[in-house]
């Protein structure tokens, strides 16, 4: 999973205008909407690190993407209503959106405004945090019988430690629908709080519907809590067209909502956990099948992560490993999970003893090479044991050896990162050898 880094603060000018559109945007004196007011439909604002403190609305009234520079993260602090009109479409990618500074009721991150076709928003790999207002504020809206926005696409994103819906669709009128697809995937929801649900749909125009797609797969939602009867992770009222799959719903206490509401459509291969109402989690008319309430095991939710494997001790494989629509594990891919297997000890060709180590993490035993792996299962010989740690991840390991290992025999642990540099090693060890640690 990416780590997300705080950035330091800076005023923003445009520096330079290249080929095919692209503009470099780096500390100065202007600001993101002087950039994207001056640039031409279908321009690239690149962003540098730094924080766009932006003071004025942006009207996104033309073809836009704004990305993140190779290896930054710049931090945007929208005012509230920013609007997309006029047919726009609208791109970021590996933006950070820091909401501090919306603290009001009813405001609005980015919102669709007027009737104009062809209306879109893409976030891809962006991050989402920082929104305090007690009540109705939602990230993305599209609300409003005359403010139309076609299409809503959000993958690889983390939004969490806000309060606010992420997506609110919702009003419209007899004949009008607001917008035909919500599509979400491989996206992380973590310490919510919604006025409405996280991911809010409804059609209001009171006839039911197949024209309004909406796509959750692959997603982790995480103590998200809302105050509101009838609310949920996802909520589609109306529409039929709905798909939510491959996700995982879970509390970390008992809590009297669902992870699913929705009228129709199919909502499969999903995972909740201490949210009580509803079939297994999930509510009202849609088809429901292959869906489980079980504890992900969830590992390291101090730090804010979500990857899971199971329960080192009670060897517990997680329920969430292998139960996807094609046999994947469910929730945010990007968190990392890893094979959780029995302690080994040590066999052939060391034939130590008595001897035993014991590794504090996530493991994956090659028999045949008789090797121990995290997080690479490529490497081969017989010479070192090596663990192999993410960069998202840490790991711990304990050699101990018993005080009647048979001498002369030696071995020793090398701890690699994920780019396969040594991070640490525990020294060969024999009868007299003392137990060390080493982390990450």
């Amino acid at each position: 999973m990416r780590k997300f880094i705080s950035l330091f603060a800076a005023m923003l000018v445009v520096v330079a205008v290249n080929a095919a559109g692209t503009i470099n945007v780096s500390g100065g004196t202007q600001t993101l909407k002087a950039a994207f007011d001056a640039a031409e439909a279908g321009s690239t604002l690149v962003l540098a690190d730094g924080t766009y403190d932006e003071t004025e609305r942006i009207v996104f009234s033309k073809d836009i993407t704004i990305e993140a520079a190779k290896d930054a993260t710049p931090v945007v602090k929208f005012v509230k209503d920013n609007q997309i009109k006029s047919g726009a479409k609208v791109k970021f990618v590996g933006i950070k959106f820091d909401g501090s500074a919306m603290t009001g009721t009813y405001e609005y991150a980015i919102r669709s405004y007027d009737e104009s076709e062809g209306k879109e928003i893409r976030l891809d790999n962006c991050e989402v945090t920082g929104f305090a207002s007690a009540s109705t504020n939602y990230f993305i809206n599209a609300a409003g019988a005359s403010r139309t926005l076609d299409s809503i696409i959000i993958t690889n994103c983390y939004f969490h430690d806000t309060k606010g819906d992420a997506v609110y669709v919702g009003a419209g009128s007899e004949t009008l629908e607001t917008c035909k697809g919500v599509i979400v995937k491989n996206s992380t929801f973590a310490n919510l709080k919604p006025y409405h649900s996280v991911i809010e749909v409804d059609n209001y125009n009171k006839t039911v519907t197949d024209n309004i797609e909406v796509t959750v797969d692959h997603c982790t939602f995480y103590n998200d809590s809302t105050s509101a009867d009838g609310y949920a992770g996802v909520r589609s009222y109306k529409s039929t067209k709905v798909n939510i799959t491959n996700s995982i719903f879970a509390h970390p206490e008992s809590y009297a909502r669902c992870g699913t509401y929705c009228y129709g459509g199919v909502v499969s291969n999903n995972l909740t956990h201490n949210l009580t109402l509803g079939d297994k989690g999930h509510n009202w008319d849609a088809t429901r099948i292959n869906n489980i309430a079980a504890d992900p095991l969830f590992d390291a939710l101090a730090q804010n992560k979500y990857s899971y494997a199971g329960n080192w001790v009670t060897m517990e494989l997680s329920p969430a490993r292998a139960a996807g629509t094609d046999g994947s594990d469910l929730g945010d891919p990007r968190w990392y999970t890893a094979e959780v297997l029995p302690q080994v000890d040590f066999a052939s060709p060391y034939q130590l003893v008595g001897a035993k180590a014991v590794i504090a993490g996530n493991i994956w035993y090659d028999s045949e090479n008789a090797l121990l792996y995290y997080n690479d299962k490529a490497e081969c010989g017989t010479a070192v044991w090596k663990i192999h740690a993410s960069k998202a991840c840490e790991v711990a390991a304990t050699l101990n050896v018993n005080a009647g290992s048979t001498t002369g025999h030696k071995f020793k642990i090398e701890v690699l990162k994920a780019d396969g540099t040594l991070a640490g090693e525990l020294a060969e060890a024999a009868q007299s050898a003392a137990a060390a640690d080493i982390e990450l």
